[in-house]
């Protein structure tokens, strides 16, 4: 890989993938841009830029060769904190990136506000931080962490009783109906993966466990020739229930590595899985008032459905 200029302002005719402008940049192979990218080392205006699928058309964008210990340890952007209190900051999320460790994933989004917190806070030793929900790692969007144990109390109870709101908009294949699902959930519907117990014969289902009731407003957006735009309210908040949902609808979210079959022909390789958290809404635990956040869709969204509907 050859070394490139410190600085680029790239202009590209068309929305293009982090991981594009990179590789270009550097004249290297996709796997040394993605781990430059990974390594916090390709950074604009607010900070570092982690996520490959992102989509730019104008930046100003900087190679940090050799980042300073304190601009590797920290690439949560200042950009990404939506809200912070003592109970509770509010971030936000982007694709690919899990929310709280599993197995041996260590890079997380957990770990990440923990060390801006820290630095924030001048902290010595690890600042409290309790997890409260969780998005997907595919998904994007609004997560809200507990900065003290009377934040995780009061917000764990209203996300268990469904007092919290939470908004998600997707990009889904086919042409999608506005209606509410409401099914029973089980963590293995037979073949490995989550499902709803109804599309299970019933010959099978005494060996599944204890199903959990889950229920999806979805409400119609925009319908295209082969996508639609969709938003989706949660009533309950069970474990890829939005995905699940939409995906036995036939209209699976597109880009989603589980869940049902692309219809779409396939030179069309989808950048990402097209789900984000808009909008979160639950009451402020000191205050008991009413607080909501909204975070604009990606550009890859409208870039995607540009590409597939114009």
């Amino acid at each position: 890989m050859m070394t490139p200029p410190t600085r680029l302002k790239t202009e590209r005719p068309e929305p293009t993938r982090l991981d594009v402008i990179v590789r270009d940049w550097l004249q290297c192979s996709w796997n040394q841009a993605r781990a430059a990218i990974a390594s916090g080392k390709i950074w604009h205006e607010d900070g570092p830029l982690t996520d490959p699928g992102q989509l730019l058309t104008t930046a100003e964008l900087e190679y940090r060769v050799y980042a300073r210990r304190a601009d590797r340890d920290n690439l949560l952007a200042a950009a990404a904190v939506a809200a912070l209190t003592d109970d509770y900051i509010v971030v936000r999320k982007p694709a690919g990136l899990m929310t709280v460790p599993f197995k041996n994933e260590r890079d997380t989004l957990e770990a990440r506000v923990r060390r801006w917190l820290g630095k924030k806070r001048g902290q010595k030793g690890r600042p409290y931080l309790g997890w409260v929900h969780r998005l997907d790692k595919e998904t994007s969007g609004l997560v809200v962490f507990a900065t003290s144990t009377r934040g995780k109390q009061v917000l764990q109870h209203q996300f268990q009783t469904h007092a919290a709101q939470r908004v998600y908009h997707a990009l889904v294949e086919g042409q999608a109906d506005s209606a509410t699902i409401e099914t029973h959930l089980v963590a293995n519907r037979g073949d490995g993966k989550r499902g709803s117990l109804e599309k299970v014969p019933p010959r099978r289902r005494h060996h599944l466990g204890a199903p959990q009731r889950a229920v999806t407003h979805v409400h119609t957006l925009e319908v295209g020739q082969r996508i639609s735009r969709v938003i989706c309210h949660l009533e309950t908040g069970r474990t890829h229930q939005i995905r699940i949902h939409l995906s036995e609808a036939g209209t699976r979210i597109v880009g989603d590595p589980v869940y049902g079959e692309t219809q779409l022909p396939r030179e069309i390789v989808p950048p990402r899985m097209f789900l984000h958290a808009v909008e979160l809404a639950f009451d402020d635990p000191a205050t008991g008032q009413r607080v909501t956040f909204e975070d604009p869709l990606p550009a890859s969204f409208d870039a995607f459905w540009q590409q597939l509907e114009s």
